[in-house]
């Protein structure tokens, strides 16, 4: 269409096509500034955008998650989550179904949005401390949640509970048989946890839920769309009710490309995560830039904890550390206080 519109231009009498280029170099310094990049965009999804970098970095450390003390590797990633998707797969979810992701900063938080992805399902990022109770109600039917994964309870946040404590269903219901008249969509929990609760899903049920066969032929028959929404994120709600903003694979992928691009990543660089993984600062900026450049994730710990950062940037030796301004000004006063001592 561009060409064509060019064409269309410069055959009218009243436009000079020698002074045209002129006149458009002139005029494009007055909004944007035009430059053909060096790099095409990527034409992909975030499942297959973990697909490479699990063939490209292996066997090579990409999240050290220092409070329980863990660690996974790119490949680790991919196959665990194509484990994953091929159980939730069995649960009866379609392409395009939202899948709420309600957890801090944990493993199975990356693990499980990739296999969101990779199952063709959409992933709602949704805020473990401040979404309780009655906004956590509104969040589910406005995206229309098949499924909520969960932690049981993390310190004072007890997930399981606050859910029970609007959906008394959930307790009396079978696995993957909620039925609620509050939360009509919502059918399927599944809890990060060691232990089973009533009316869901263990993380580790759907991780074993499939043979290899099957989870063969969910990676093998596969139908990629970049073009398709990956994640509907909702906004802060400080004008007014938080909105549902949908985002597709093709603009994340691009984005943390380009991001961790002009940050300069490179697989020997170990980031320190301050900031929550449901934002876009975590998802985009940390999980999928480290994913392109083969980078390792440090997470001290699940919520914001200035002196956990602090410990885990000596300890894990960390090259880099990712925050929003408040969480510096923590850093910088701690390392004050720790040198007064």
């Amino acid at each position: 269409m561009g060409s064509t519109c060019s064409r269309i231009i410069l055959n009218q009498k009243f436009i000079n096509p020698k002074t045209f280029k002129t006149n458009v170099r002139r005029f494009s310094g007055l909004s944007y500034i035009h430059n053909v990049g060096k790099d095409p965009l990527k034409a992909q999804t975030i499942g297959q955008l973990f697909e490479e970098s699990a063939s490209k970095y292996g066997d090579k450390i990409a999240i050290t998650s220092v409070y329980d003390n863990r660690k996974i590797t790119f490949e680790e990633i991919f196959k665990e989550s194509n484990k994953l998707a091929a159980g939730l797969h069995s649960l009866g979810l379609k392409k395009g179904d939202r899948v709420g992701l309600w957890a801090p900063n944990i493993i199975e938080w990356v693990t499980m949005m990739v296999a969101i992805s990779q199952a063709g399902l959409i992933t709602v990022a949704l805020n473990p401390i401040d979404h309780q109770k009655n906004e956590l109600e509104y969040f589910i039917n406005k995206a229309g949640l098949k499924a909520l994964v969960c932690p049981d309870e993390y310190k004072k946040l007890k997930f399981y509970d606050t859910l029970c404590s609007f959906l008394p269903e959930l307790e009396k219901s079978d696995p993957g048989k909620l039925r609620s008249k509050r939360v009509p969509t919502l059918e399927s929990v599944i809890t990060i946890s060691k232990n089973l609760y009533r009316g869901t899903y263990n993380y580790n049920e759907i991780l074993n839920m499939c043979d290899e066969e099957a989870v063969n032929n969910l990676v093998k028959n596969n139908i990629h769309c970049p073009d398709a929404i990956s994640n509907i994120q909702y906004t802060s709600g400080t004008t007014g009710i938080s909105k549902a903003a949908c985002v597709g694979h093709f603009q994340q992928v691009n984005n943390s490309y380009h991001i961790g691009k002009r940050s300069g990543l490179n697989p020997n660089e170990n980031i320190c995560v301050q900031v929550p993984f449901f934002h876009a600062f975590g998802t985009v900026v940390c999980v999928l830039a480290a994913q392109h450049f083969g980078s390792m994730l440090t997470l001290p710990s699940p919520v914001y904890n200035s002196s956990a950062n602090l410990k885990a940037l000596e300890d894990e030796k960390c090259t880099s550390v990712y925050g929003t301004p408040t969480m510096f000004v923590d850093l910088l006063n701690l390392q004050k206080k720790k040198r007064k001592n």
